[in-house]
């Protein structure tokens, strides 16, 4: 049977208390005034070890309470995906502090300087760590403390993680001078602004190609309408034959030829401009700074690296269309009109020319791939003419 350490703890005073029993027990001189007070005394005695036995044993209960509390509260911390640690004005971080704290700084951190465990390779960072959280302390009140952690980032990082800090003020005693104690509490936001970073791209740029889209484009075009930008330029391009592509080749190979017409654009273009897919086969390029000659200096080399290409799985080819602006009378969305109109004058006018090279380049791709093709016309066209023959049909 397990012994109670309150039982063990007045072992001494419950035996001398019996000693004295067994005395008054033998005692002959019961009637003695010496005897009477001496029994009283012993009576009150045995009343004030029950008393202490009973306050002990609450006290055990209690301590045993706040022990699991404290175990369960820690557990939950440890458990968390925050940190939390805490340091008095010295600086120097509390022994206790959550788990999360160790795998956030990859070390036990107990006794050694926030700013230490803060510090980075910005200058002006640790150097606005180190002003306030010196100040903090000694400021008089707490207005005047939250207004010092205010001027303190609320994001950093911490090996090459992405942390959030938070900063409460907490008195654990305000009757002690040096009971003001800072809480830090850290959130790992890594792979939360890794999710937000990747949802910001996808709503900026194009998934095929990776360049910017019509969103993007649209967003920074009153950043784009300043004087220093002027002359502004704006090059629409329209990809010839890809929905023949689609039709003939499959939309993989169609995919492949909207990926190497922007391999192009990026390659002949500067690293200022903007280049973006603004529809199906349609892409915008806005040049800034860029005069009429500039401009098309980058049309003429996006057709040379067109021409230059070999069949993939036929040649590329696109309609362009230019147009510039000096001064701010005209916006851009009004500029884009105007060069789309440009592209599509320069796409009539090039219609029969590149009908007949896309065809041309079909053909070729046909007879690589069918050996059966070859000469298909020229056989088809005899037998035509053989027929015509016996039906009596004449032929001019």
């Amino acid at each position: 049977m397990k012994v109670s350490k309150t039982v063990k703890l007045f072992d001494d005073e419950i035996a001398a208390y019996q000693e004295a029993i067994g005395y008054l027990e033998r005692e002959i001189l019961q009637e003695d005034e010496l005897i009477k007070k001496f029994s009283d005394l012993l009576s009150k005695y045995s009343r004030l070890i029950s008393t202490a036995r009973r306050l002990c044993s609450i006290s055990d209960v209690q301590s045993k309470n706040l022990k699991k509390r404290e175990s369960e509260i820690k557990n939950l911390l440890d458990h968390s995906d925050q940190g939390f640690l805490t340091f008095k004005k010295d600086l120097l971080v509390d022994k206790e502090y959550s788990y999360e704290c160790t795998r956030i700084f990859n070390r036990e951190i107990a006794n050694l300087s926030i700013l230490e465990l803060l510090h980075s390779e910005n200058g002006a960072q640790n150097k606005l760590f180190a002003d306030a959280l010196l100040t903090v302390f000694d400021l008089p009140d707490m207005d005047s403390k939250l207004s010092c952690l205010s001027t303190l980032p609320n994001l950093i990082k911490i090996s090459e993680n992405f942390i959030n800090i938070k900063y409460k003020i907490i008195n654990t005693d305000d009757n002690e001078e040096d009971s003001v104690r800072l809480m830090l509490i850290l959130t790992d936001i890594t792979e939360k602004r890794k999710v937000e970073d990747q949802v910001l791209f996808l709503s900026y740029h194009d998934k095929l190609t990776s360049l910017f889209n019509r969103a993007y484009v649209e967003s920074v075009i009153p950043q784009l309408q300043v004087d220093s930008n002027l002359p502004f330029s704006i090059i629409m391009v329209d990809l010839n034959a890809l929905k023949v592509v689609n039709d003939v080749f499959g939309h993989q190979n169609g995919d492949k030829l909207i990926v190497n017409a922007a391999k192009v654009f990026l390659n002949c273009c500067r690293k200022s401009d903007i280049i973006a897919r603004w529809g199906g086969d349609e892409f915008l390029i806005m040049l800034p700074g860029a005069n009429p000659e500039a401009c098309e200096r980058i049309c003429n080399t996006i057709k040379a690296k067109f021409d230059s290409l070999p069949a993939d799985p036929v040649e590329l080819s696109a309609s362009l269309g230019a147009a510039t602006i000096e001064n701010w009378d005209t916006d851009i969305p009004s500029l884009i009109g105007v060069a789309d109109s440009v592209m599509y004058a320069n796409k009539l006018i090039e219609r029969k020319k590149t009908k007949e090279r896309i065809f041309s380049s079909i053909e070729k791709v046909l007879q690589g791939k069918c050996s059966d093709y070859i000469g298909d016309n020229e056989r088809a066209e005899a037998v035509a003419l053989r027929f015509a023959k016996l039906l009596n049909i004449g032929l001019e």
